[in-house]
């Protein structure tokens, strides 16, 4: 195993361009994994009320991860980057224990809360497939925890920058998981399906453990005002993120109503194009963040807007390559798929099933267009300390984004909802980004007169 201290302070980084292309590597390995996880599930069980059922259990800890764990990584990266190697060592622990501590309460209500939120947010499943639901979602509630353990100890290492072994962890345990499913769906069918999703969720852990301390409470000094500071900094994000960071519960609940099946491709669709966000994001936009952190708390506006724009331009020409890569694939489906074939031609996947996902891609492809752009705009204002503004501000795109797929689903169904997807996701990053853009400006003309100042004073301008 990879200690977190490996990369020593006196050694040089590796090549930001060069860490790019291997997180991007690592990560696209573990998301294509994870992909052919659900794609073979799908495959080997149908599309159909079973495995809408799967998803559909997974809505809750899905919620949870998104609205409560997902902040609290935006938020400790920053906080942790600014403390020594001891304090991070020491601060990361703590938080790592009350962090698990509370998800495995949250997890256990979520298991025995199932049957309550389950007819509740997939309100047009039959009455065999809720129930179907509701114990599939007493199984994968124990994500939660995995999830939150594993986003703490991933933070920790970014933080100190080491980037590659978090990746690596969860390559591995996503490698774990769909072989346990390979040798096992036909015996354990969709729940053995469920319990690799907890796999693939909490398997990190175990890799990435070593880096906190065991016992780290001989000093509580500073605990309470750490955590007071931690959350300050996530609570406006959690109060926001129920709202404006769950949209695949409307999407879900929108898609209940519909044919069966309709679940597993929605979400097919929405998996291919945030794997391929979070491949761009997590070699364009994570190695960067302690940076921009660092560069934030020296006043240093001008690098800060640098490496912000140069990060822009991959992530607009990655994703655009990844738009042209789905064009070219709808080219071709018809072409392999026949429409109006009731015979399985992948497993146990209808040529219809196939044609309609790959229009779903298509539809929606907006998502690899934007959600990297507002994925960086929103790291930016992060490493400022700043929550507030980008919250605020997704909480009013998210509001356009509800009633755009609520027209979507009346007007087109399933592929009015990607669509609407798509117009949201654009909408969301021209708000965020030009957001962005005027706050650097109003730095950056202050800065000069700040300057001026220091100089005056016998104090040498900061080098920009």
């Amino acid at each position: 195993m990879i200690p977190i201290e490996a990369q020593r302070s006196d050694e040089a980084p590796p090549r930001p361009l060069r860490l790019g292309m291997a997180l991007s590597a690592v990560t696209f390995a573990q998301l294509a994994i994870s992909f052919a996880i659900q794609w073979y599930t799908v495959t080997q069980l149908g599309a159909g009320a079973d495995t809408d059922a799967l998803y559909a259990a997974l809505t809750v800890p899905q919620m949870v991860m998104l609205a409560l764990i997902d902040p609290l990584a935006f938020v400790l990266t920053p906080l942790l980057s600014r403390r020594n190697e001891r304090e991070r060592r020491i601060i990361g622990s703590q938080i790592f224990w009350v962090v698990a501590g509370c998800s495995i309460l949250i997890a256990a209500g979520a298991g025995t809360m199932a049957p309550v939120t389950v007819p509740v947010l997939a309100p047009g499943f039959s009455e065999a497939t809720a129930e179907l639901a509701v114990s599939l979602a007493r199984i994968e509630a124990s994500a939660i925890a995995g999830a939150a353990c594993t986003m703490v100890l991933t933070g920790l290492y970014h933080a100190g920058q080491v980037f590659l072994w978090p990746a690596i962890a969860m390559l591995i345990s996503s490698i774990v998981g769909w072989l346990i499913l390979l040798v096992g769906i036909h015996s354990g069918g969709i729940v053995l399906a469920a319990w690799v999703q907890v796999i693939t969720f909490g398997g990190p852990v175990f890799f990435l453990i070593r880096s906190i301390s065991w016992w780290p409470w001989s000093s509580y000094s500073g605990l309470l005002r750490l955590l007071s500071e931690v959350w300050w900094q996530c609570k406006p994000l959690i109060a926001s993120a129920f709202y404006y960071r769950t949209g695949f519960i409307v999407d879900r609940l929108l898609t209940s109503f519909l044919a069966p099946g309709s679940i597993v491709v929605l979400e097919l669709a929405s998996r291919v194009h945030f794997a391929v966000v979070r491949i761009v994001n997590q070699g364009i936009t994570a190695p960067i963040v302690p940076v921009l952190a660092s560069l934030s708390g020296q006043g240093s506006w001008l690098a800060f807007k640098q490496q912000c724009r140069e990060r822009l331009m991959w992530i607009v020409l990655l994703s655009s390559a990844a738009v042209f890569g789905l064009a070219a694939i709808a080219v071709v489906s018809p072409y392999l798929y026949p429409s109006g074939g009731e015979r399985p031609v992948v497993g146990a996947l209808r040529s219809d099933d196939l044609n309609k996902l790959t229009v779903a891609l298509i539809l929606g492809s907006g998502v690899l267009l934007f959600g990297s752009i507002s994925h960086l705009a929103m790291s930016a204002f992060y490493a400022q300390g700043d929550t507030r503004a980008p919250t605020k501000l997704q909480v009013f795109t998210y509001s356009i984004g509800i009633a755009l797929k609520a027209a979507g689903f009346f007007l087109g169904g399933l592929y009015g909802i990607m669509a609407a997807m798509s117009v949201s996701y654009a909408i969301d990053a021209i708000v965020l980004g030009g957001a962005l853009d005027r706050r650097l400006r109003l730095r950056l003309s202050a800065e000069p007169q700040a300057s001026l100042e220091l100089s005056v004073a016998g104090v040498p301008p900061r080098s920009l």
